[in-house]
């Protein structure tokens, strides 16, 4: 419906119905608070359902001001005769609604979009500043060594608590500063000649990613390696600074259980598990 209709309309219907035809809130609006407001707009005449409104819309960080019309805009065409200040103990309402009702269709979007979609972000990670790190324990002695992040980008919302994407290491980048060794890994045990791409694409998280400082946040999702996936589930440091964000976890692979091929030879006994350390950091947006 064209807004100019829809203001048209609001003489003639009940706001419920003008709300319900004409105005659609974003797709990632909470649906609890969505289903709360189309319920005050639907349904006449309680104590709870304005209040409830109203503690959502200021939850959702719309001015008090502008909260309180909303709780009152559907409920007050409806109960005309109830006082308003009964229903929600805040003083000072405006009695006449008919103006406020024409401008908070008009203004809802302008409202809810930018609280809608401002928790949503990408991270697009910055080869050149991230790194792999993998130390691997043996008998005797103990191997370091870094592998290059080829790519990555990664999709999250803080609202909603959702994230996506994945972040590739090439393969073959392994350097432990010993040639040597690095061909007989990169042949023998990670055979890049047919998996040239080690990746970990994230599916979900526990915690809270604030918008600016550090957060710690658990991170589940699948690890490919050897062109296999697995699950994989750790714990994960992020620093979000203006546009910069900087995530750091580490985390323990399996290499042997996974069905990669033991590099232990004769004395020389090297460990099953190899500890690695991703610091990422890139730019994030909007």
């Amino acid at each position: 419906m064209a807004t100019a209709e829809l203001m048209e309309s609001l003489g003639t219907m009940p706001f419920a119905d003008a709300f319900s035809g004409g105005l659609l809130l974003p797709g990632t609006l909470d649906p609890n608070f969505e289903d709360a407001l189309r319920h005050v707009l639907d349904n006449p005449g309680s104590l709870v359902r304005p209040r409830l409104v109203f503690q959502m819309a200021t939850a959702y960080g719309m001015k008090t001001a502008h909260a309180q019309d909303l709780a009152v805009a559907g409920h007050s065409r409806k109960t005309p005769t109830r006082d308003p200040k009964q229903l929600i103990r805040i003083p000072h309402w405006r009695r006449s609604m008919k103006p406020t009702v024409h401008s908070l269709v008009i203004s809802l979007p302008l409202f809810f979009t930018p609280l809608a979609f401002a928790q949503q972000q990408t991270f697009a990670v910055a080869p050149e500043s991230s790194q792999v790190a993998f130390a691997l324990a043996g008998t005797g002695h103990h191997v370091n060594g870094t592998f290059h992040v080829q790519s990555g980008v990664v999709d999250f919302d803080r609202a909603a608590q959702k994230i996506s994407g994945s972040v590739v290491v090439a393969a073959g980048s392994g350097n432990s500063g010993e040639p040597s060794r690095d061909k007989k890994m990169n042949t023998d045990v990670l055979d890049v000649a047919h998996f040239a791409e080690i990746a970990f694409a994230p599916k979900s998280y526990h915690g809270t990613i604030t918008a600016s400082g550090d957060s710690t946040i658990q991170v589940t999702g699948a690890f490919t390696l050897h062109g296999a996936s697995h699950d994989l589930t750790a714990p994960m440091q992020i620093h979000i600074d203006g546009t910069g964000l900087t995530a750091k976890t580490h985390f323990t692979v399996p290499y042997v259980q996974w069905g990669l091929k033991d590099p232990s030879v004769f004395i020389l006994k090297v460990a099953k598990e190899v500890d690695i350390d991703l610091t990422l950091a890139g730019k994030v947006t909007p």
